[in-house]
């Protein structure tokens, strides 16, 4: 199941990459399903598997992961919400992701910490800290 080409980390300037697509995926996967009761945002994701820091190529990395991950919820192993920071611009929304084999269908069933007002907040606080 090819998802996409990742760009390896070429010798010369070493490039942050990700593991292959199949490995992503599996990995991912395995993640989720060792924690089901715990959900993950794309970019706790993006830092669990990049090799090394990769601010120029962050979108990038966040496409790919996004893109494994979207796979795992269109073949029913995970659950995905979407965050919508309306509050902070032009940003798309944020998708958080968790295990299938969890008993929560929406993130706000995981407590109070994850209701998508409180997601709002922290997230307009973290592009106050780092920018847009």
């Amino acid at each position: 199941m090819d998802l996409s080409p990742l760009a390896r980390k070429d010798a010369h300037t070493h490039a942050p990459t990700l593991p292959g697509p199949e490995e992503l995926l599996a990995r991912i996967g395995s993640l989720l399903e060792r924690e089901p009761l715990r959900p993950w945002c794309v970019h706790r994701l993006r830092e669990e598997f990049v090799e090394e820091r990769a601010e120029a190529r962050t979108e990038e990395l966040l496409f790919e992961v996004r893109r494994a991950a979207d796979l795992l919820v269109a073949t029913g192993r995970a659950h995905r919400e979407m965050v919508y920071a309306v509050e902070i611009g032009e940003r798309p929304p944020d998708p958080a992701y968790w295990s299938y084999r969890s008993p929560h269908t929406e993130l706000g069933q995981f407590g109070p910490e994850y209701d998508p007002s409180r997601i709002l907040h922290r997230l307009d606080a973290r592009v106050e800290r780092t920018g847009p």
